[in-house]
């Protein structure tokens, strides 16, 4: 049983640390769906690829399905102060739930695989005191022949955009900054 584990492991730090981040080796690879655990309702169907107006197509999912997303919202109710996801390797949006970002996938950062799509890749910035995380901005990466960098330029900012369509589809506000080649979760 993925919750009560869940729980249980929150709850045993909550008292020891003034944050609680939750990291979960969670979604399947290349796609959102890990099929739907028991007791959850599935959302409407979501279009597998995702298109960037003007941009490429992408084959993967680039959405979290309904049933990720519950699974991580039960990890901010057990009292989770930030949730980080990684498994998908492609990049999928960002959320706030409760007042409590949810990074869905932040994409492959380091990884021998051989799909464009694996290459996007971005890095969470916060600032916290004990009171918990007050701002986070992002910065896009790219992976070129295994070797992970900050991207720069029209990629860097065709990144940001791509995070701030994908995070709007989940009902949560990314600001461009193209000239700073940031984002900022508002």
């Amino acid at each position: 049983e993925i919750e009560p584990n869940l729980s249980s492991a929150i709850a045993s730090v909550r008292d020891l640390a003034d944050l609680v981040v939750v990291q979960l080796h969670s979604g399947i690879e290349y796609e959102s769906d890990p099929g739907t655990l028991t007791g959850f309702t599935e959302e409407p169907p979501f279009d597998a690829v995702g298109v960037i107006p003007g941009g490429p197509e992408i084959r993967f999912r680039t959405r979290p399905s309904y049933t990720d997303r519950q699974l991580r919202w039960r990890a901010v109710e057990a009292g989770a102060n930030l949730v980080i996801c990684h498994h998908p390797h492609v990049l999928q949006g960002f959320e706030v739930y409760n007042d409590v970002l949810i990074a869905h996938s932040l994409g492959n950062f380091v990884f021998d695989q051989s799909f464009a799509e694996t290459f996007s890749s971005v890095i969470l910035y916060s600032e916290l005191d004990k009171i918990g995380f007050r701002s986070f901005t992002f910065r896009p990466a790219f992976i070129d022949d295994m070797i992970p960098g900050l991207a720069t330029g029209r990629l860097g900012r065709e990144i940001l955009d791509r995070m701030a369509d994908y995070s709007r589809e989940l009902d949560t506000v990314v600001g461009v900054d193209p000239d700073a080649m940031e984002a900022v979760l508002e």
